[in-house]
């Protein structure tokens, strides 16, 4: 069953966010992008993932992408390590692009939604998702090598100066 996600706002400032629907918990042995078998190894367990919702966020925003609606829900793709909801998904434009900001007017609002509507498109020499899976990639490539010898050096300075293309 599919679910929707339902927002609200009203004029005196208040927000929130309804993850809908009934989501089945399915067994994790299967990846759900495809047919399950029907010889009933891979029926629901009759639970439902938690109904997710949120009224006026600490953040002052509600934001999102294609992404998990909550940290606590399962990775819908467990078995395929390509499609993991992680810290460079690009829900992360969103987020990234009105935290911290308040009292928009109409002009920054449309230079944001510009924005996010390029997120990883590449136009006029300018790619405007350069430096994120960089920022969140290489601290992780460093911290995986503990003792890098010359060869493992010089490919760390190389990803140093890397622009994220």
């Amino acid at each position: 069953m599919s679910s929707l996600h339902s927002t609200y706002a009203d004029i005196k400032g208040n927000i929130g966010y309804w993850h809908t629907g009934l989501v089945p918990e399915r067994p994790t042995d299967f990846d759900p992008r495809f047919p399950l078998p029907g010889m009933g190894e891979a029926e629901w367990k009759e639970n439902y993932q938690p109904g997710i919702h949120v009224l006026n966020p600490q953040e002052g925003f509600v934001a999102g992408w294609n992404n998990k609606a909550h940290p606590s829900l399962r990775n819908p793709f467990p078995t395929n390590q390509n499609y993991i909801f992680g810290s460079y998904h690009r829900s992360e434009w969103v987020s990234n692009s009105i935290r911290g900001k308040k009292n928009l007017d109409t002009a920054a609002n449309k230079a944001i939604i510009e924005h996010i509507a390029g997120a990883g498109t590449w136009a006029e020499n300018y790619h405007n998702g350069i430096g994120l899976t960089r920022r969140t990639l290489l601290p992780h490539l460093k911290d995986a090598l503990t003792n890098p010898g010359d060869t493992e050096k010089d490919a760390l300075a190389l990803l140093a100066s890397w622009d994220g293309r």
